[in-house]
């Protein structure tokens, strides 16, 4: 088998595959047959994917954002290198199981994170978007989002569900904070309130 260029007529060149077997004939004659193929779509299409794969290698490493693949069937998994560093890993330090993000959740997370991906692979609309804490490599709880879908089969089997994760652990402390300042000042203002009904009794005693 080899790959070659042909030429039209019209002096295009073009590619195909051809590809010898040798026939054995009694008296020890040979003869050769040859078949010749014309594999342009199919050079074109793996060109075409070539670029695809280098463009997702790019965004993949251009990106803040971790990038994950699950095949739901198989139970592999891959995580990005920048999924991996987010939590404090270097390369070899995680693997290629599903288990690896699941076991590494909240545990007062875990069990409503994961039903919420079960119901949208039963569901086959939306997309999954959701917020966790993840266990990093230093033993701390950090927080980030996970925006994913999945695809499936013709009778509704998953197959296969991809996404992202981004650390919001910034965001979440920012809002926490916030709540906390609003709960001192509802507070405040309670207090507030019983200091003024306090001063009034005492100024309607006085008089």
């Amino acid at each position: 088998g080899q790959e070659l260029q042909g030429k039209h007529k019209d002096g295009r060149e073009f590619s195909i595959s051809i590809g010898v077997s040798e026939i054995k004939l009694d008296y020890g004659k040979r003869i050769f047959s040859s078949i010749v193929r014309d594999i342009t779509a199919a050079k074109i299409m793996e060109k075409t994917l070539q670029q695809s794969g280098e463009r997702f290698q790019l965004a993949i490493a251009g990106s803040n954002n971790g990038i994950w693949d699950w095949n739901v069937v198989t139970d592999e998994a891959y995580f990005s290198p920048q999924f991996k560093k987010m939590l404090g890993y270097e390369e070899h330090e995680i693997g290629d199981r599903f288990e690896e993000w699941s076991e590494r959740l909240h545990k007062d997370d875990k069990e409503p994170i994961l039903e919420m991906l079960q119901m949208h692979l039963m569901v086959r609309k939306g997309a999954y978007d959701v917020e966790y804490r993840l266990k990093m490599k230093s033993g701390e709880y950090g927080w980030f989002r996970t925006k994913g879908q999945a695809i499936w089969d013709d009778n509704g089997k998953p197959l296969r569900m991809a996404g992202s994760l981004s650390d919001i652990s910034k965001r979440k402390a920012i809002e926490e904070e916030l709540l906390a300042a609003k709960e001192k000042a509802e507070t405040m203002a309670v207090e507030l309130l019983h200091a003024n009904e306090k001063a009034q009794a005492a100024r309607t005693e006085a008089e």
